[in-house]
Formats: structure tokens, C-alpha cells, sequence
């Protein structure tokens, strides 16, 4: 019986995921990269009327060695994202190309999507330390823009998860976190990355002080804490051995600051800082909008 080209989920009915099962070749088990549940190797796209292509191919993590429920918990998570990127279409957005269900193992779906060469974009500002950082900002606003737009919530925007196009594109990715803000069953907590985590997220809410929901102005308080690694290539808060102890830092007020970063490129960073500055005020309120924050970068 030939393969179906698409694959589509009862929990997503008008999704409709290219089918790439039979069609990726793994080339190294050694992982790539990874994440809170997933793993993400190097394979090639094999086509019948197109030439061979790299790809990303991103795995659950020991999905076969779970019980019967968490396994279909993770795979139905799994589902989700590619039902939210699959909808996406930006050039400021890692494209997706499809899904495998027998890349990694039997039985364990995998998201496939362009491999990018040049990793993620605290990576590339630090091998070119002397590029214009002020093109590769203003496509991250212009994709966290389009992601808002479409009532996306990213939830876990930082440098590991913005790419850079063989072209010097900056592609947002990873949207395992990320949530349509007006859908029901979209709702998903924050166990994202705390460095770039906005005050809000530490603080107690009404209901469950462990489970804080991510928000179009928490992506924007994020969104300037990587402008700031954009710009200089370094962190922007200062380390902590402890969690507490950043989440008491941010809470009190603490911010980025330019004296205690190496020296910034002078004329990009006297008019982007003020805007990062109102990135991330403590209030989610008084942030911009991300539209708003496109159209002050603009040329």
C-alpha cells in the first residue's frame, strides 16, 4: 500500500503534516543539539525529483523507554508543536518541513527542518564578532512580531533557540512551549529557560505559584534580554550558582547593564538601548507591544 503523503492527528484535523517517513537518513547518532524533551540529530532529506537536502530531525528523548502514558503524553506533545509550527510562515521563522514516524526508532515521531550550518545566534555574533548586529535584531522582532500577529505566544525565546539561514537570517525556533494565546487546550506553563524569564513568571500567581503562564509581554521582556547577547556576544545577567538567587535578582529589579558588559558597538546601542529599556520594565503593562518595537527599529 503506497504512503500517504500527509499525516493527520484526531487531535489536530486541520493540521496536515508532510509525511517524511522512509525518506530520512540519519547520518550520525551523536545528537546535535537539545532540549528540555527532545533530542535533535543531523539527517538528510532524500527526494526522487529534488537534490538531497540536510536536515534537523528532532526526536523525543527516550520515548520507548517510557510507560504507556507518559509515552503518549510526550508524542501528543510532539503533535502539538508541529500543529502550531506548521501554521507559521515567515521568513523570520525556521521552516517546517514535515514529520517522520521512524527516523530515530519504531513508534517515535520525529519534527524535520532545515539544517542551519551557521547554529544558533549567540553562536554566530561570537564567530564574526565584527558583523552588523542591527539586521539580525530586527528580523528577530520582525518574527516575534509575526508570531504575536498571529496570536502565538512563543514562551521560550532565547539565543539557543534563534538560528542563522546559511544567508545570516535569524529563524526562530522551537515552539515546544509556545501556545496560540486565544485557543482553549493551548495553555501551556513555563519551564522554560530562566535567564530570560520576566519577573511576573517567578512571582506567586492566584491559583499555583509553580505554574506561571507565559504572555505576548513576557516574550517581549525575553526578546530584550537577547538583544542585549546580540549585542554583545555575552550574557546579559549576571550568573548565580543558585536559582533563588536569580529569581530574587530579577524580581528586585535587576537588568541588564551596559557598564558591566564589554564595550558595545556605540551607535546601534545609544538609541536601541532606551527601547530595551522599556522591554523589559517590571510591569508587563507598561511593555511595548512587539509591533511597536518593529516599527522603532525599522530603518
Amino acid at each position: 500500500m503506497p504512503r500517504s503523503r500527509f499525516l493527520i492527528f484526531d487531535s489536530y484535523p486541520n493540521a496536515r503534516f508532510k509525511n517524511l517517513s522512509g525518506r530520512i537518513r540519519i547520518l550520525d547518532q551523536q545528537k546535535v543539539a537539545n532540549g528540555g524533551f527532545s533530542d535533535v540529530y543531523l539527517g538528510e532529506l532524500v527526494s526522487r525529483l529534488r537534490p538531497t537536502r540536510m536536515v534537523a530531525v528532532k526526536a523525543l528523548r527516550g520515548v520507548h523507554l517510557r510507560g504507556a502514558e507518559a509515552r503518549a503524553k510526550l508524542i501528543q506533545r510532539l503533535y502539538r508543536e508541529a500543529g502550531l509550527w506548521c501554521s507559521l510562515n515567515h521568513p523570520n521563522v525556521l521552516p517546517f518541513l514535515g514529520l517522520s514516524e521512524e527516523s530515530i526508532c519504531e513508534g517515535c515521531p520525529a519534527l524535520v527542518s532545515p539544517y542551519c550550518r551557521n547554529g544558533t545566534v549567540f553562536e554566530y555574533v561570537q564567530a564574526y564578532p565584527h558583523i552588523n548586529r542591527l539586521p539580525i535584531i530586527r528580523g528577530i522582532a520582525n518574527g516575534l512580531q509575526y508570531l504575536h500577529s498571529q496570536t502565538v505566544v512563543h514562551g521560550d525565546l532565547k539565543v539557543d533557540n534563534i538560528l542563522m539561514s546559511d544567508t545570516g537570517q535569524p529563524l526562530l525556533c522551537d515552539f515546544g512551549r509556545s501556545k496560540f494565546e486565544t485557543r482553549r487546550g493551548f495553555t501551556t506553563v513555563f519551564t522554560g529557560a530562566c535567564n530570560y524569564m520576566a519577573p511576573e513568571l517567578f512571582q506567586q500567581g492566584d491559583t499555583d505559584a509553580s505554574e506561571p503562564t507565559t504572555t505576548k509581554a513576557s516574550d517581549v521582556y525575553a526578546f530584550s534580554l537577547v538583544c542585549v547577547e546580540v549585542l554583545s556576544g555575552q550574557r546579559a545577567l549576571p550568573r548565580f550558582r543558585m536559582e533563588h538567587q536569580l529569581m530574587a535578582f530579577v524580581v528586585n529589579g535587576g537588568r541588564p547593564r551596559r557598564d558591566k558588559l564589554e564595550p558595545l558597538p556605540v551607535e546601534p546601542t545609544n538609541w536601541i538601548w532606551p527601547i530595551l529599556e522599556a522591554c523589559w520594565q517590571h510591569n508587563p503593562y507598561d511593555r511595548p507591544t512587539m509591533k511597536n518595537i518593529a516599527e522603532l527599529l525599522k530603518d
